[in-house]
């Protein structure tokens, strides 16, 4: 009985470990960027769609292993990892990550993406209003989103109707 209540104690402890659960985290996230990016009208004349993602090697990695059985919108993805802020190049797509120090320096982000259809996904609340698009935020135990649909239209991005009625309200 004692062996059996150590593995079970064992096996909780295990499942519910920080890096298991940031792992479930990470998926999570990477799973609700490719749905966000689906619900984009994005520039159709590209043949892939590029994310670039900020600080979180292992969204990076899940995205990439993905890269070639996901699609956006029919195209394929070409993920691209940044360590810091100023290595930030246009992309399709950008996620910034809740502990990126871009939080700090958002403005270096909108300067590196300005004059490009940069969608720029965020988990810093407060960002909407400085200038991101989409911003995640976990709410009673799941992922939702908030849009800022005047910063989308000015980057001349068109999102579907189906990503206006899905977000969260402000």
């Amino acid at each position: 009985m004692k062996n059996i209540i150590l593995l079970f104690l064992t096996i909780f402890c295990f499942l519910l470990s920080p890096q298991r659960l940031q792992a479930q985290s990470d998926e999570a996230r990477a799973q609700m960027i490719y749905q966000l990016a689906n619900q984009m009208n994005l520039d159709n004349s590209k043949e892939s769609i590029t994310i670039g993602i900020l600080e979180r090697k292992l969204i990076y990695s899940i995205i990439n292993q993905r890269s070639t059985s996901y699609k956006i919108n029919g195209r394929s993805i070409k993920p691209i990892f940044f360590k810091f802020n100023y290595q930030v190049q246009p992309v399709d797509i950008l996620y910034v990550s809740y502990e990126s120090s871009a939080n700090t320096f958002f403005d270096v982000i909108l300067k590196k993406t300005k004059g490009t259809k940069t969608l720029i996904i965020t988990e810093s609340d407060g960002l909407l209003d400085e200038g991101s698009h989409i911003n995640l935020s976990y709410e009673n135990g799941q992922y939702v989103y908030r849009i800022n649909e005047n910063n989308l239209r000015a980057m001349g991005l068109s999102p579907t109707a189906q990503l206006i009625q899905g977000a969260a309200p402000p």
